[in-house]
């Protein structure tokens, strides 16, 4: 070897320096995709002893104890793990470029680059340190795994080469070669081709032929046997170990990463890829557009939708073939990129079926050949060796490539910009837009999130966007577009089986009480009632459940069931004063006023300042003669804080009913300082519970109540509350009282409200009851 003019740490502090600045702006970028599986959410690297201990169960080892020191230095700050991305990709690129160097000066090839293959080997570095098809594998933390395999690989291949050519410490160098065999098949799974890699550089640049392969037999077999790691790695992962996946899946679903398994049969997978190989070579020589996920990449169903792709990927692999045995070591370039997407561009069906960061190890392959290439054109256009218009056309695409990495680098920065870089990129792709949904929504942007799942539901529905969809219509307050979603979203569920499901955070017994709230506000009790019910099978701890579905079940009268839904909130939550006050307004409607108090005194108990449990504790005892012992429950009620008005009401009316006239009348005042409309909103619902045609429906006995309040507190100057008291009397069978009441109200009125008071009237004079017309 001709030592070199130039000192051996200058070429590696270029390239540090050239990397440095290219992705020094993606250096502060947030955690994305699946960083928050892999990183932010990984409790396997927040103790590295633990992870250590954990390492032989894992099938990235090397990848995950590299995360694992790096939240020992700084916890959850992604400055630290993005340092150590665009180191390893720095190292990476010296190795290239040692790797390079020491293969032109191998007597096969040593003639051709003369003395310009430091400047060739160089070059190859550079352009491939700064390309920016490689942003995906440095920038994306997380494919870090990408970057160490590709490390490991290089190092793997220099170590051999050293270990060939050298006159002593031979065995140090394979011992070498087979230690970083066994890093990059630990950092990720596609390393698996390194002793295959090893092999066929020997053939090409070492050996005179396949018998003096011979001689380092020993070497290739001890190469071959670092497969073992992967395997025994792989052992565990089938057993349910695996940490990290090459896949990655939405933020917040539940999508499969790795293997494709049945998904894709391994025929219509492998035509699949005879485009993507060509479209990551167009990458590689026109690196625009980029894009972190294609999702929307379509499986091939035949060799006719991909003919292009195919006559491309085939022709290219013929001319492998031929270079390998007319010209060898441009025929090892092309095996070499082949080789190295072989384990995802193959046959082995990988749910996604491309992936930029997959290109890292293969794109040194083609900078190579075009570095070659290029040397070659500049020495035919300018007819002399002279390096200078080579070394120009490397410096201008070198500074072309580092700009447009950093250009890159900046849609790294937040998970938002790189969502909607790819949404920009690749509009037809269903998981970016349903990502950025999900972002926009959790950051409140309910608008934009629902374009952006509209979007994913058309492309692709799941039920998690069917979900989130009707979720985020019903805080819109557009109920109507949100039951489809709703429904959608449930008869996917079920199609998964009669059990608990998430929908990414979302329980599926949350669709089924979202559902119901609707169905229940839109006049479908009897469908809000089902949809109640499966909820509470699905969470049976859920008391809300239980709570909101007492009301379809009221507004169709079946109390009993009420009743019922409301005891089994109570044995599951006994300290709920909520759910004690409604059971105990069922059980009074059900005439169970004694179990009724009951629960408004467990109520009271739960929550001494929960004023509507006294304002229905103290209406409880009126309604069986007990006034004086109401007063004392609606003087507590009207110790609460903040003040309920109907407390105020209820303790007026009880003290009235008590013979307090007096202080009933100040009450009364009072009451109506704090509230004055309500006494209207009383007679409105004591007229409704009197005069319902749905006779389970009506309480005549609270409308009694409610009509005194309203007119007690109006003093009998309005029709309303005392319409609504005439037709409470009757409604008891008080038809005297309903007659007097209906003759005041006669006097009131307006022309139109006097003729239903005078119908009214005459129905009470024949001790006869008002009741509504049905509707309709």
């Amino acid at each position: 070897m001709t030592p070199s003019p130039t000192p051996a740490w200058v070429a590696p502090l270029l390239l540090a320096m050239a990397v440095g600045t290219a992705y020094s702006i993606g250096m502060t970028g947030e955690f994305i995709f699946d960083d928050l599986a892999a990183i932010q959410n990984n409790v396997g690297i927040r103790d590295l002893g633990a992870t250590v201990h954990e390492l032989p169960r894992n099938l990235r080892p090397v990848t995950e104890l590299s995360l694992a020191v790096n939240y020992s230095l700084g916890g959850a700050e992604t400055w630290g793990y993005h340092a150590f991305n665009v180191a390893a990709h720095a190292v990476a690129a010296a190795v290239l470029f040692a790797l390079v160097r020491r293969t032109l000066e191998l007597p096969r090839v040593a003639g051709w680059a003369g003395r310009q293959g430091e400047w060739v080997a160089f070059a190859v570095a550079l352009l491939w340190a700064v390309h920016p098809l490689n942003t995906q594998a440095v920038t994306y933390i997380i494919q870090r795994a990408q970057v160490l395999a590709g490390l490991f690989q290089f190092l793997m291949l220099y170590a051999f080469v050293r270990g060939a050519t050298a006159e002593r410490f031979r065995v140090v160098w394979y011992a070498l070669a087979m230690l970083s065999s066994v890093l990059a098949m630990g950092s990720k799974q596609d390393a698996v081709i390194g002793p295959l890699l090893v092999l066929l550089y020997e053939a090409v640049f070492l050996a005179g032929g396949v018998r003096q392969l011979r001689t380092r037999w020993p070497v290739h077999l001890a190469l071959f046997a670092t497969w073992a790691v992967l395997a025994r790695s792989a052992l565990f992962a089938v057993g349910g170990h695996a940490a990290i996946a090459d896949t990655p899946s939405p933020a917040t679903t539940t999508v499969t990463a790795g293997f494709a398994g049945g998904k894709v049969n391994w025929w219509r997978y492998a035509l699949t890829q005879s485009e993507v190989v060509p479209y990551y070579l167009r990458l590689a020589v026109w690196p625009d557009p980029l894009c972190i996920d294609y999702d929307d990449w379509p499986v091939a169903t035949g060799p006719a939708a991909v003919a292009a792709g195919l006559v491309v990927t085939v022709t290219l692999l013929i001319a492998t073939g031929v270079l390998l045995v007319r010209r060898p070591a441009v025929g090892f370039l092309l095996a070499w990129f082949f080789l190295a997407l072989a384990p995802t561009s193959s046959v082995m069906p990988i749910n996604d079926v491309a992936f930029e960061h997959r290109t890292y190890t293969p794109l040194a392959a083609v900078v190579t050949l075009f570095v070659v290439g290029l040397l070659s054109a500049t020495r035919r256009l300018s007819g002399s060796a002279e390096p200078r218009p080579f070394l120009w056309a490397v410096v201008v695409l070198a500074v072309s490539f580092a700009l447009l990495t950093a250009s890159r680098n900046t849609a790294y920065r937040t998970t938002e910009s790189i969502w909607r870089a790819t949404v920009e990129s690749r509009p037809n792709n269903r998981r970016a837009h349903h990502n950025l949904a999900i972002l926009l929504a959790a950051h409140g942007r309910r608008e934009e999130a629902i374009h952006h799942f509209s979007e994913s539901a058309r492309l692709k529905p799941s039920p998690y966007t069917s979900a989130m969809l009707g979720q985020l219509l019903l805080e819109a307050d557009r109920p109507g577009d949100a039951v489809p979603f709703l429904r959608k979203a449930i008869t996917e569920e079920l199609q998964e089986g009669d059990r608990e499901l998430f929908v990414g955070e979302l329980p599926s017994h949350k669709l089924y009480f979202n559902l119901a709230g609707v169905l229940a506000k839109r006049g479908d009790p009897e469908e809000a009632i089902r949809m109640y019910r499966r909820a509470a099978e699905l969470n049976p701890a859920g008391v809300e459940i239980y709570i909101n579905a007492t009301r379809p079940l009221a507004a169709l009268g079946r109390w009993a069931e009420a009743a019922q839904m409301l005891r089994t909130a109570v044995r599951v939550d006994p300290k709920s004063s909520l759910t004690h006050n409604n059971l105990g307004m069922v059980l009074c409607r059900l005439g169970q006023t004694d179990d009724a108090i009951a629960q408004f005194e467990q109520a009271s108990q739960a929550d001494p300042n929960a004023g509507m449990v006294y304002d229905n504790w103290g209406a409880a005892l009126v309604r069986t003669g007990r006034p004086g012992e109401a007063v004392v429950v609606f003087r507590r009620g009207a110790g609460c804080k903040p003040v309920y008005p109907r407390v105020l009401y209820g303790l007026a009316h009880a003290l009235k009913r008590s013979g307090a006239d007096a202080e009933a009348k100040e009450m009364f005042r009072r009451a109506t300082e704090v509230h004055a409309t309500l006494p209207l909103t009383l007679a409105a619902t004591a007229w409704e519970l009197a005069t319902n045609p749905r006779g389970e429906v009506r309480d005549p006995l609270e409308a009694v109540r409610l009509a005194e309040i309203a007119v007690g507190a109006t003093g009998e100057k309005l029709a309303d509350p005392l319409a609504a008291q005439a037709a409470a009397y009757a409604a008891v069978g008080r038809f005297s009282d309903a007659a007097v009441a209906a003759e005041k109200a006669e006097r009131l009125s307006s022309a139109a409200q006097a003729k239903v008071v005078r119908k009214m009237l005459e129905l009470f004079r024949q001790n006869q009851v008002f009741v509504q017309p049905a509707a309709g």
